[in-house]
């Protein structure tokens, strides 16, 4: 029999035998049978928790659905680094679709869970499915931006099936960690004070879901990793300062040749050094270089008014390279949201696991629920206030839809994506 005491702490602290209910075939309303204080204090809570989460599940539908919408529309996206922002947007769609759903009704009804022991653990896989494909997500987007910063010749000729067999990938891998439960390998449980079915938290001595949060927490810091080795190699690369002639002109060069103004004095000092009898022949060639002008950077004035600009092919590499460090961005700002956002779920699960007797506050549970709930939502800002080409594939998709509903929509609008 549950046992539920009058004189709880509004401050946050509940007592250690509603953090450890077990028994889910006795529903439980929490602050039941508290001062008048405390079920205000329940009352704004639990208003609170239903706005939020109503938010959050409206936002992340509508967000992870253009994302998906967006790019099986436009075929220009299909390549990998969108197939990553795919798989990320087909599992926060669907937690926030199926799982956050049945959050929300567990929290309007004051925490009862009436769907039984099969309902918890079938939402309970859905969730974890969801929450280590997208983490599995997360990491293949750090794969892609280490390839497409660091090994671009590589990176050019992998194919649009190839990242998407290796999102597949992932979900396979994420299917096979949400039914080891079933298998005898941890199990899930409700929990009435986090409103969901998730892994079951317990001391370290009889926990056998462990391994779930360090598998977690093993492939956050691998990709975190990644992220470093890829700042740090563009850090090193862009600090290489070419040498200035007496005019003051820098090296300018698309492919680190350095064939201009500012590289040439330096090669014509350490030739003369080395090679002192070709350095009067390599002389003569190095000043024919240098006597021919060097490519102007094109403008904002002279690109519309039959200005000089770049060659086709430094033109092209100028443009690519915008595109990688867009995306690169954007996938740094998920991958570091995900992080924070997952960071105090992780340590309330950890406090179980140390304390068995040591019930965490009430707030600090609520917060790091709920921000893990939030986590499905965050991603598609990221794409459009950086990618720009994610933004042309909204308006292209858009305007296809409008055209295919007979609706007339300037030919410029098309053309321009």
């Amino acid at each position: 029999m549950l046992i539920i005491r009058p004189n709880l702490n509004i401050k946050g602290k509940l007592i250690e035998d509603l953090a450890r209910l077990e028994n889910m075939s006795a529903p439980y309303r929490y602050g039941e049978g508290g001062t008048p204080e405390l079920m205000e204090y329940y009352s704004v809570l639990h208003i609170l928790k239903c706005v939020t989460l109503g938010i959050i599940i409206v936002t992340a539908v509508a967000g992870n659905f253009l994302v998906v919408f967006v790019i099986s529309k436009d075929r220009r996206l299909h390549r990998p680094p969108y197939y990553c922002m795919l798989s990320l947007a087909m599992a926060d769609l669907i937690r926030s679709a199926v799982c956050l759903p049945f959050v929300l009704a567990t929290v309007m009804q004051r925490t009862y869970w009436l769907r039984g022991q099969s309902g918890c653990r079938i939402l309970a896989g859905f969730n974890a499915l969801c929450v280590f494909s997208a983490l599995f997500s997360i990491f293949t987007m750090a794969l892609d931006r280490h390839f497409g910063n660091i090994h671009y010749d590589f990176y050019r000729k992998i194919q649009g099936t190839t990242s998407l067999a290796i999102a597949l990938s992932g979900w396979i891998l994420a299917l096979f960690m949400a039914l080891l439960p079933a298998l005898g390998l941890g199990s899930y449980r409700y929990y009435p004070l986090e409103s969901q079915c998730t892994y079951e938290h317990g001391y370290y001595i009889s926990n056998n879901t462990l391994g779930y949060a360090l598998i977690f927490i093993v492939v956050v810091i691998i990709t975190v990793c990644v992220y470093v080795g890829i700042f740090t190699y563009l850090r090193r690369r862009r600090r290489m300062r070419p040498v200035e002639t007496g005019a003051g002109a820098p090296a300018r060069s698309t492919t680190w040749n350095f064939i201009h103004p500012g590289a040439q004095l330096m090669h014509r000092q350490l030739l003369a050094v080395t090679q002192p009898t070709v350095a009067v022949g390599a002389a003569t060639a190095i000043q024919a270089q240098l006597s021919q002008p060097a490519p102007s950077q094109p403008t904002a004035g002279n690109q519309g008014s039959g200005g000089s600009a770049t060659t086709p092919a430094s033109s092209t590499r100028s443009s690519s390279s915008k595109q990688t460090d867009q995306i690169t961005r954007a996938f740094l700002c998920v991958t570091v949201f995900f992080v924070i956002l997952w960071m105090p779920y992780l340590v309330l699960f950890f406090w179980y696991m140390i304390d068995a007797n040591q019930t965490p506050p009430l707030t600090f549970i609520t917060i790091a629920t709920w921000c893990s709930y939030f986590q499905v939502a965050i991603a598609t800002p990221f794409y459009v206030v950086f990618i720009s080409k994610f933004r042309r594939g909204i308006s292209y998709s858009i305007c296809c839809c409008c055209r295919r509903q007979g609706y007339d929509v300037p030919s410029s609008t098309v053309t321009a994506t």
